[in-house]
């Protein structure tokens, strides 16, 4: 293994995390910041050129900006091991949130292990790479629309299929840096499976009246009804850990206070977040069939289903070699049980993982990573792409 100062490095990727976490880029919620998005992503790319990698940008200061970068200087994106993630956030609890702190073994802020501590690391080992003059073939995607689902450019499938087009460019193996790590550890699970995402919105228009009068269901009705037997349809899978999953993020209808009054018309969010081993378009279709018979308005954000890599693939198996190499211990030690948040992972067709860093409570207002995961990560990832 290449010697490495640790505690130089995790002073220099935590640094850099702060940096990136001090630039508002938050994508969704009340403090949805564009300028704060297009200012993270010019530092970014600031960065990885001075640096003197390969940088591909696609933006048009309209659309919230990607890029894609790598170790070559021209000619065909030599990414064959790609590295993904992203450097939007969603909106902090409070704006002191923004402002990172070190509490021991912890930074906390908005964004330190949903995923900035991750992405930093990503592109101060590109750097090094690039500094000591490595031919290995990686390659880096960041985004800055995941958390709104990645529904417009210049999200993952969107870059991708540019690249291809372009140059014919398709990676062989990606590894997306979502945190895979709970609490205090060293070393994040690598998660081969992970969930898809379904997201829409439904809507339910009708007749106004008084409350004494009510003649059929109401809007309101209409969209609990809708709910209770989309509700039903998922209740007869287990009740272990790893299944699909559906919630109601929001409704909206009727006036406060207003009780004699049948409102006219009723709006909720409908999220699945489908495992592999179920039937995608038979849970498509059911949605379908339930919103007709509650006649039902339906706009689709999302619609990706989950995805699932062989253990027999190639890729992953150096990959648990490094990560044995590089922690000890066995394969066991390393798999997970399935990734439950929905990742860029869906949009991916080649083989992919999702392996990140380790920490708690990503959206909350505790949100913490766990400094000490930084430099296993670091160093498992150098050696996975010396052996690779």
């Amino acid at each position: 293994m290449d010697c490495i100062d640790a505690a130089k490095k995790q002073k220099e990727i935590l640094k850099l995390t702060m940096e990136l976490i001090k630039i508002p880029a938050i994508s969704v919620g009340r403090f949805k910041n564009l300028e704060g998005i297009f200012k993270c992503f010019d530092f970014i790319v600031g960065y990885l050129k001075e640096a003197g990698l390969r940088v591909i940008e696609f933006k048009d200061r309209e659309t919230i900006p990607g890029l894609y970068c790598d170790l070559g200087r021209g000619g065909k994106p030599s990414g064959r091991i790609l590295f993904a993630g992203h450097y939007d956030r969603v909106s902090p609890i409070c704006e002191k949130q923004l402002d990172p702190v070190i509490d021991g073994d912890w930074l906390r802020a908005r964004g330190a292990t949903d995923m900035l501590c991750t992405v930093a690391t990503f592109m101060v080992l590109l750097k090094d790479l690039k500094s000591e003059n490595k031919k290995f073939e990686c390659g880096l995607i960041l985004v800055g629309n995941e958390e709104p689902g990645e529904t417009e450019k210049w999200g993952t499938p969107y870059i991708l299929d540019e690249l291809n087009k372009t140059f014919g460019y398709q990676p062989e193996f990606v590894i997306v840096g979502e945190r895979t790590g709970e609490g205090s550890e060293k070393f994040g699970k690598l998660e081969y499976k992970n969930r898809g995402l379904i997201r829409l919105k439904i809507d339910a228009s009708g007749s106004t009246g008084h409350t004494a009068q009510i003649k059929g269901l109401t809007v309101v009705e209409r969209i609990i009804e809708f709910r209770n037997l989309i509700r039903d349809y998922f209740s007869k899978t287990s009740d272990k850990e790893w299944k699909t999953t559906f919630t109601i993020p929001y409704f909206i209808a009727g006036e406060v206070n207003n009780f004699n009054t049948i409102p006219t018309h009723a709006s909720a969010g409908l999220e699945i977040r489908p495992i592999p081993e179920d039937d995608f378009g038979g849970i498509i279709q059911y949605v379908e069939k339930v919103s007709r018979k509650f006649d039902l308005k339906k706009a689709y954000f999302n619609k990706e289903p989950g995805v699932v890599t062989s253990l027999d693939d190639t890729y992953i198996k150096k990959l648990l070699q490094a990560l044995i190499y590089t922690g000890g211990g066995n394969t066991s030690d390393y798999l997970g049980n399935g990734k439950l948040h929905a990742t860029q992972a869906r949009f991916i067709k080649k083989p992919v993982v999702v392996f990140g860093q380790s920490g708690i409570n990503p959206h909350s207002e505790n949100e913490a990573h766990y400094i000490p995961s930084i430099i296993p990560y670091y160093l498992a990832m150098r050696e996975f792409l010396r052996i690779a």
